[in-house]
């Protein structure tokens, strides 16, 4: 047994009890997942063709988000689906946690930007990108071109929040049979749509929602039966012959089961490495880190520091990358203090009920509120 795997009491899952519990490893992976974000965003290169390789890579970090997100918030509903106030609580939390940061960004982008300077400016055509889109998070079902970096990465919120508008729904009023059924459907179908959209000559099959739900529907169906992905870690090297490929139409699903393992392993077992302060606190600032990145790496790379490592040689995407961490960690964390964590403590108002004794998975340094899960 490894040091860092610590033996555990049984536990059930949510398809075998009303439970929610704080996973301190799903925090761990989420640091993953935002670190790889980082890499592929970071506007440099690596010398070293392998290095390099994996760097542009790092999109797949949203994928491993996405099978995250879709077991939480599957077990979120699962747990809550007899209780009172069900939709009010969980929409209500779900705007609490995700919309204030999303909003504020949409504000910098078409209000605040256009009248600061040529530093700050998104270079985009407002009448091509209306706010519209972005406001009612339609973007990523009529653009195929997203607009400025700021922008761009708003997709992946899009296909979530388009998501969770009607999961909850199926979760309430089907049996957890059919709720199956529906997810197998969903993970079947993306691949075939993507390829449809492939043959249309259409770019929007990386971030067009009917055609990226495969890792969020594998998330659910871990919170459902987690025991079914304890193996799917095979499909890792077949992933990896996918990419190398560029054969996107089929590393989605690849992906999906890839990251299925990794998150039904995370959830079973205690791991002292993925449950660690450093890698906790990173995942619990990691939406931060996600919105306010673009607006940081693009403020440093107008700056002299973004010159400064032009005779570093091998060494400057090093450089880069740690400056670009370095700047945009502590705006995250200043985000994290100051405006999300005083609005997620309207959460109170919207708890569901859960006995205190389910609310820990098992004992952690520092037990943290569902808040911290991204529910």
């Amino acid at each position: 047994m490894r040091l860092n795997d610590a033996p555990r009491a049984p536990r059930k899952f949510a398809h075998e009890e009303n439970c929610i519990r704080y996973i301190p490893e799903l925090d761990g992976l989420r640091a993953f997942a935002i670190g790889l974000v980082l890499l592929v965003h970071a506007n440099f290169g690596f010398s070293s063709p392998l290095l390099e390789t994996w760097r542009t890579w790092g999109w797949l970090g949203v994928d491993l988000f996405f099978v995250i997100s879709g077991y939480l918030i599957t077990s979120i509903l699962v747990a809550s689906k007899e209780q009172p106030n069900y939709y009010r609580n969980f929409y209500a939390r779900r705007g609490l946690r995700i919309w204030p940061l999303y909003y504020l960004l949409l504000f910098y982008v078409f209000v605040l930007s256009p009248h600061m300077g040529p530093w700050f400016d998104q270079h985009i055509d407002f009448a091509t990108y209306k706010w519209q889109y972005y406001v009612f998070y339609v973007q990523n079902l009529i653009l195929n071109h997203l607009g400025s970096f700021c922008l761009v990465i708003t997709w992946s919120l899009c296909v979530e929040e388009q998501f969770y508008m009607v999961w909850p729904f199926f979760v309430r009023l089907f049996s957890r049979r059919v709720l199956i059924g529906i997810l197998v459907a969903v993970v079947l179908a993306g691949t075939p749509f993507r390829m449809l959209l492939h043959h249309l000559g259409t770019s929007m099959g990386f971030f067009f929602t009917f055609a990226r739900l495969d890792p969020i529907a594998v998330g659910a169906l871990v919170a459902l039966r987690p025991k079914w992905f304890k193996y799917t870690w095979v499909a890792a090297p077949w992933a990896y012959w996918l990419l190398h490929n560029r054969e996107f139409e089929f590393v989605y699903l690849a992906l999906a089961l890839t990251f299925g393992s990794i998150v039904s392993y995370a959830v079973t077992h205690q791991n002292g490495f993925l449950a660690s302060s450093p890698l906790r606190y990173i995942g619990r600032i990691s939406y931060g880190i996600y919105i306010w990145h673009p607006l940081v790496f693009s403020l440093y790379w107008a700056t002299p520091l973004y010159r400064i490592p032009a005779h570093f040689g091998y060494t400057k995407g090093i450089y880069h990358l740690v400056m670009q961490c370095a700047l945009t960690i502590p705006v995250a964390a200043l985000s994290w203090k100051y405006i999300e964590q005083p609005i997620l403590k309207l959460k109170r108002y919207f708890e569901n009920r859960v006995s205190p004794d389910l609310t820990v998975r098992h004992p952690a340094p520092v037990p943290q509120p569902a808040a911290a899960l991204g529910d």
